[in-house]
């Protein structure tokens, strides 16, 4: 068992969120579509490596040990677990508009966090 998140597989972890059985490989592409496109969402914000997952790629590629959005990672997660259940299994209208405004302030949130991150690494550097 994977006990860092950073080491699990990112296909396993929104599967899991998904309530999809790991071993069922039958929903992967599509799910792999839409994992991708969350994934190019939070990348356009400025955050994480680009990156195609297929079933291997662990949350460590897309935010490597180096990079100081770790911080990030459960924003990612959440954000990337709710755009894939809205594109993959749409919920109920009412339940979509509640899980598309908070798919929205998670990204918000991703974005601040990295400006806010920025700011605080550009402010610590020394003046050479």
């Amino acid at each position: 068992m994977v006990t860092n998140i950073y080491d699990q597989s990112i296909l396993t972890s929104v599967k899991k969120a998904l309530g999809i059985n790991e071993d069922d490989s039958s929903f992967d592409p599509d799910i792999l579509l839409h994992v991708n496109g969350s994934l190019g969402d939070i990348n356009q914000v400025g955050v994480g490596n680009p990156l195609m997952v297929q079933e291997g790629e662990t949350w460590n590629d897309f935010l490597p040990i180096q990079q100081s959005q770790r911080e990030l990672i459960g924003f990612v997660i959440q954000y990337v677990s709710i755009k894939t259940k809205i594109m993959f299994d749409p919920p109920a209208p009412s339940t979509l508009t509640v899980m598309d405004s908070t798919a929205k302030e998670i990204l918000w949130r991703i974005e601040f966090g990295r400006r806010d991150k920025e700011e605080f690494y550009n402010e610590s550097a020394p003046v050479g």
